[in-house]
């Protein structure tokens, strides 16, 4: 098994390649990386670190987007959250957020809400773009609707503003989430399951987004909120994307808990770091841009454009000696191994019995690789296909 070592930021930095040439074909490779997370605008460690120096939210965002400003917004908003995407059955219920109060559902299909007894349960499925719908597994309540909309006490049709209960999302998956904000809306296509909560994107979303530990400096809170709004914003502009039926993903796009969120250690601290920066976004030309963040890099990060493909103004590479310095504590170190046949297949070569790096981009990722034959054939293979090819933690 042949080694070539790897330091990542998101992207494949350096690279070493045994000295002498091979001419036995090796059955694998192994790479071995550092960094964590694809090394575009801001390092969360590296943040970390500047507060804990002493600086302020606002030179963390300067820093890591330098040609990006800090503007205000109306974040006042809607926002659409995918919470379920693509199930072929939910059940929904409401539990009360305190054991003395009761919990129950509503359910529109656009008309007058049906309310259901508390502590009854629903079933969705969908068939041909229809929702299927029953109650205590029984008979159905409503078979013709495409989309649902759905509240719970407290939530809108019930007495008072503030949310009694929860809803309990059970997926197919047999994974369970509950909320507390929504509405949720339901939407069937073909014969899968939409389900998207409606939220207030200054609160009800940003207080439920968990990329850092709410134990850090409050500078560092502060910078991952302006970022987390951002990135909320942006996607809000967008408009609605359909194959979601929504504005974001819940994990994709940023990490959204459910109600479990509000009980983290130091909740409070992120909670007051959203409303201490309320309405602050990373902006070009006072608009909210995709204010990129990631773990942890190598010592500088990239340019959008040798990770995705496309540049972009904010995002382009910085040092980050913030992200490698002692406070952050040892450095993510990874590897995986990789057959050389695989690598045969990616490099279109007979073989493969050596890999070297032909060129690096700006940020020191690897921009090309070259690979070697037991032939003497070598081929070139841009470090962005390799890194999709091939799974890390970079």
């Amino acid at each position: 098994m042949q080694i070539f070592r790897v330091i990542m930021v998101a992207a494949l930095l350096v690279t070493a390649t045994p000295s002498n040439a091979v001419t036995d074909v090796p059955g694998a490779f192994v790479i071995k990386g550092s960094g964590l997370g694809h090394g575009v605008g801001m390092s969360q460690v590296g943040a970390f670190v500047q507060a804990q120096n002493g600086r302020t939210a606002a030179e963390i965002i300067a820093h890591y987007y330098p040609k990006a400003q800090l503007a205000q917004v109306d974040d006042d908003v809607e926002i659409l959250v995918n919470v379920a995407a693509n199930q072929s059955q939910l059940i929904l219920a409401a539990t009360p957020i305190r054991k003395t109060q009761a919990a129950s559902l509503s359910v529109s299909a656009g008309a007058e809400p049906i309310f259901l007894s508390a502590g009854e349960q629903v079933t969705l499925s969908a068939v041909a773009g229809q929702l299927q719908l029953s109650y205590l597994g029984t008979a159905e309540l409503i078979t013709t609707a495409s989309q649902l909309e759905f509240n719970w006490s407290g939530l809108k049709g019930f007495i008072g503003t503030e949310p009694k209960s929860e809803i309990t999302i059970s997926r197919a998956d047999n994974s369970v989430s509950k909320y507390r904000f929504g509405p949720l809306i339901v939407t069937a296509t073909g014969n899968r399951i939409q389900a998207v909560l409606k939220l207030r994107a200054k609160d009800q979303y940003l207080n439920a987004v968990a990329e850092v530990a709410s134990t850090w400096p409050a500078a560092a809170l502060q910078a991952q909120a302006i970022a987390a709004r951002s990135m909320a914003l942006t996607a809000v502009n967008a408009g609605v994307k359909t194959n979601c039926s929504c504005h974001v993903n819940s994990l994709v796009d940023q990490n959204m808990r459910g109600s479990e969120r509000y009980k983290l250690p130091g909740y409070p601290n992120w909670r007051r770091a959203v409303k201490q920066t309320a309405g602050q976004v990373v902006a070009i030309n006072s608009q909210p841009v995709a204010a990129w963040f990631f773990a942890r890099s190598n010592g500088r990060t990239e340019n959008s454009e040798d990770v995705w493909g496309s540049p972009r103004p904010w995002a382009i590479s910085v040092e980050d000696p913030y992200s490698i310095d002692s406070l952050a504590g040892p450095q993510v170190r990874w590897q995986v191994s990789v057959s050389a046949e695989q690598l045969a297949k990616l490099f279109k070569l007979p073989d493969v019995v050596k890999v070297s790096v032909a060129a690096r981009n700006p940020g020191g990722s690897v921009k090309t690789f070259r690979a070697e034959a037991s032939t003497g054939q070598t081929a070139n293979l841009p470090g962005r296909s390799l890194r999709a090819a091939i799974p890390t933690r970079s």
